[in-house]
C-alpha cells in the first residue's frame, strides 16, 4: 500500500511541479498517508517511522473497531431487556424505511445509546502507559 501510494504520491507532485498554476494536489485535502509521504520526502521522517505509523493507523485502527463491535453483541446478549428495546427500535426503523441511509440512521437513538454506553463500560482502549525515557521538569 505504501509503495502504491508513493508512486501516485510522486506523479502527483511531478504533475504540480510542470503546471505550478493548477497546485490542486497541495491543495485538496490529504490523507493521512499523503502527508506522511510529504513529510518523508522533506527528510522530516524515515522510511521505518512511516511505517511504523502506517502500521498503526492501518492494524490498530481495525482492533479497536472490531473489539467495539464484539463488546456491543456481548452487552446485548447479556442484556434481554436492551435487547428487545432494541429489536423494537429497529423494527419500526423498517416499518418506516425502506432501507437505511445516513440521514433516517440518526433515528436509531436507542441503538446510539447502547453503542456509547458499551464504549463507556468496555473502551477498545482502556488506558495507554507511556515511560519518559528522561528526566523532564513539570
Amino acid at each position: 500500500m505504501i509503495k502504491e501510494r508513493k508512486e501516485l504520491y510522486l506523479e502527483n507532485l511531478k504533475k504540480n511541479s510542470d503546471n505550478e498554476d493548477d497546485g490542486t494536489y497541495g491543495k485538496k485535502k490529504m490523507s493521512f498517508l499523503d502527508t506522511l509521504l510529504d513529510k518523508l520526502h522533506e527528510g522530516e521522517i524515515d522510511k521505518t517511522m512511516l511505517r511504523e505509523e502506517v502500521d498503526t493507523f492501518m492494524f490498530e485502527g481495525h482492533d479497536t473497531t472490531a473489539a467495539g463491535i464484539t463488546w456491543t453483541l456481548y452487552f446485548i446478549a447479556a442484556n434481554p431487556d436492551v435487547q428487545k428495546k432494541l429489536q423494537k427500535e429497529v423494527d419500526d426503523f423498517y416499518d418506516e424505511n425502506e432501507e437505511p441511509t445516513l440521514t433516517n440512521l440518526k433515528k436509531l437513538v436507542y441503538l446510539e445509546c447502547v453503542i456509547k454506553e458499551v464504549q463507556r463500560l468496555y473502551p477498545s482502549v482502556p488506558n495507554i502507559g507511556r515511560v519518559a525515557a528522561e528526566d523532564f521538569k513539570i
